[in-house]
């Protein structure tokens, strides 16, 4: 099961569809904008970013709810105007987010319910799209460096920071695999202010070789691990309506196929932790 974002029925709103594409359910309906779902790891919860601006410029919180819809709560009332990017721990226990409570976007800790949150990182650049090692022991996430954002990974109490990409493109929204062995993200190159021309890449964890899972060509965002690693889930832009859809991709780069078709755009897919 997939968790996304739509705004195929006007608002921003969480559906999800099955890894066949079947099953398509509307799980909110809102005056508010909702983004960035993540499942916990029992499958039993979702939680999001909101946005009661309806636009990804925020100012943002952080809410969950049971997996059908029911139960929203607020975990962080106030993130600030950068996008949140909240994701449970493997254990369910704690959530890591974005907040520019100090200037600028950095990474926090909090309990599962949002209260003791402690900062990660003190840069003075962009951290974004954080995500917990299986073992809950590391984090990986994006910042800038220079003009372009590289992968770093640290220590789940922001200690041991070290750099894992570097180069002319983009590097997001990276996962690691199942079995904590490798990095899956986005390779993004820019011309001007437009992400132009994308692929999928695995990072190996241990040998630092980089697989390239998707051609290059229309650039890529959101990606997920399906969660028996076999497969990888991400958002695409549609050459044929000219709007972004879900595709699943075999972690081998074969079985490409399209999971959704809206006029609109559909992104940000969550996979649950069982199949």
């Amino acid at each position: 099961m997939v968790a996304f974002v739509s705004d195929r029925d006007v608002n921003l709103e969480l559906y999800t569809v099955g890894l066949d594409g079947e099953g398509l359910q509307r799980l909110t309906t809102s005056t508010v904008g909702e983004f960035q779902p993540d499942w916990s790891p029992d499958g039993s919860r979702l939680m999001f970013a909101a946005s009661p601006s309806g636009s990804e410029r925020g100012p943002w919180a952080i809410l969950d709810m049971r997996a059908d819809g029911t139960g929203r709560q607020v975990l962080v009332e106030s993130a600030g105007y950068v996008a949140p990017h909240p994701r449970y721990s493997p254990d369910g226990e704690r959530i890591v987010f974005v907040s520019e409570h100090a200037g600028q976007g950095e990474l926090y800790v909090a309990g599962a319910d949002g209260a003791g949150a402690r900062r990660l990182t003190h840069n003075t650049v962009q951290d974004q799209d954080p995500s917990w090692s299986p073992d809950g022991q590391r984090i990986v996430y994006a910042s800038m460096v220079g003009e372009r954002f590289q992968l770093f990974e640290m220590n789940a109490d922001g200690s041991d920071v070290h750099q894992l990409s570097s180069g002319l493109a983009h590097h997001t929204s990276p996962q690691y695999s199942p079995d904590g062995r490798s990095i899956v993200y986005n390779l993004n190159y820019a011309g001007g202010d437009q992400w132009v021309l994308g692929s999928i890449q695995v990072l190996d964890l241990e040998d630092r070789s980089v697989r390239q899972i998707t051609a290059w060509g229309q650039t890529s965002h959101d990606v997920r691990w399906t969660a028996d690693g076999e497969g990888i889930v991400f958002s695409q832009p549609s050459p044929e309506d000219g709007g972004t859809d879900l595709y699943f991709v075999a972690s081998n780069g074969t079985q490409l196929r399209r999971l959704t078709r809206a006029k609109g755009d559909d992104g940000w897919p969550a996979v649950s932790p069982s199949r």
